[in-house]
This record gives C-alpha cells, structure tokens and sequence, in this order.
C-alpha cells in the first residue's frame, strides 16, 4: 500500500554538533549512520537521508565544552519501535564517541510526522487526510465539506476519528452489566457449585433484567416531571394573555 511504501522512504537523520570534523570523517559518519539504520529500522539504505552540520556554537547542560551533538531522526508514524529507538540511540552514543563526542553529551530525538506532510521527488507520500482538506478549506473561508456519516478512521490522521469518539462517549452501562453477569456465573459456578444449565439461566436473567431495569429507568428520567410541565403551562398562558392585551 502507499502508506507501507511511505514508510520504506524514511528516516530522515540530521545531526548538529559543536565538534568539527574533516570532510572525510563527516563521509564516514553518514555511512554508517546509514547502514545501521538500514538494518535496524528494516529499509532499504537508498531511503535513508542523512544531514551533517558541524561546528556549530552549542551547549550541553549549559557547558559549551567538551563537543556535543544533537540527533534527530524523522520517521513516519509508529514506524520504529521502542527496542528498535534503542538500538539507534546506542548506536549513535557508540558511533559518535569515536569522533570526539563523548555519549553523555549526546542527544537522540524520535519526532513522528504523517506521509501526508512529506514530499519526495514533488510527490506526496500519502494523500492528504480529510482532517488536513477540511483546515485548509476553513482557513480560506470555504465552507467545510460534510463528512459521511459511515466515516472510516484514517491510519495516519493522528487525530481521533469518528469511530474513536463514538467508543469514547459509549455509555458504561452495559459494560458494567456483562461484568455483573460474569460475576454472577463465577458465583453460582464456583461458590453455589450449581449446573451448567442454571449457571447459563441465572447468568442470561441478570443481564436481561439489569437491561429492563436500565429501560425503565432512563424512560423516567428523560419524562419531564408535572411539577416543570405544570409551570411551562403557566408560562405559555402568560404570554397569550400578554398577546391579547
């Protein structure tokens, strides 16, 4: 797919440090950096870019001295995983220690980042979500366009989708009725020792009945009460009366 194909172009790896390497040395980092991040994150080594800049004035805990180093490395969202960061890191706090850089004052950063947001060779790495589409359109004054009510999540939409908010606002009470249920089967199973048949009858009863009594209770409560219907009334009639004068 062209998320997958997506992911094969990255990482993208730049490296700052305060040390000054020889134009030979800096060759010599980029292709290692590059071979084991081929490896390790499982791309090809033609999709690993990497970015060199030395001799910069920087600071580590506020220390100008010894040289320190800062290395980010892009990649698509949950492309890498937690053992897989730990590698590089150690990989890099080794690598770098041969230049003058001692591990200790080196940083490693993982920052994410969607396919829709990257370019390679003037294309886009993935197409843009309808999160993205609907921004843009709002910022220029458009109206937003509608989303269908049957909208599936986008993978690489990091923000929840409507299926996301649907589990978030689902209501707990059935929930907390097949946990009830499941404690009543283990109680009649393992303390009252009573037959499967029965477990099964007593188990399905309890659910049924917990989901009749939640019915009727929500119906009541969503009843307006005759005290409110009394003045709505009361009100209403007020105004006609005001209406005639």
């Amino acid at each position: 797919s062209n998320r997958l194909e997506g992911k094969k172009k990255m990482p993208t790896v730049s490296i700052h440090t305060s040390a000054k390497w020889s134009k030979s040395q800096k060759e010599s980092i980029i292709k290692s950096t590059t071979a084991f991040l081929a490896a390790t994150a499982e791309v090809p080594k033609e999709f690993v870019h990497v970015a060199v800049v030395d001799e910069l004035t920087m600071s580590f805990g506020g220390a100008l001295q010894p040289a320190c180093c800062q290395v980010t490395v892009l990649t698509a969202y949950d492309q890498l995983t937690g053992d897989q960061r730990k590698i590089i890191a150690s990989n890099f706090a080794h690598l770098l220690d041969d230049y003058d850089v001692k591990s200790e004052r080196t940083q490693v950063m993982f920052p994410e980042e969607v396919l829709s947001r990257l370019a390679i060779n003037g294309k886009m790495l993935a197409g843009e979500t309808k999160t993205t589409t609907t921004r843009r359109a709002a910022s220029a004054g458009a109206a937003p366009q509608k989303k269908p009510a049957n909208r599936m999540p986008i993978f690489n939409d990091p923000e929840p989708s409507d299926f996301g908010r649907q589990l978030q606002n689902m209501n707990a009470i059935p929930i907390v009725l097949l946990v009830a249920t499941m404690g009543v089967g283990l109680f009649t199973q393992r303390v009252l020792l009573l037959d499967s048949l029965y477990v099964y009858l007593l188990s399905f009863g309890t659910f049924i009945l917990g989901l009749l009594a939640y019915g009727v209770y929500k119906k009541s409560t969503e009843k307006p009460k005759k005290k409110d219907v009394k003045k709505a009334k009361k009100a209403t009639a007020a105004v006609e009366t005001k209406k005639k004068r």
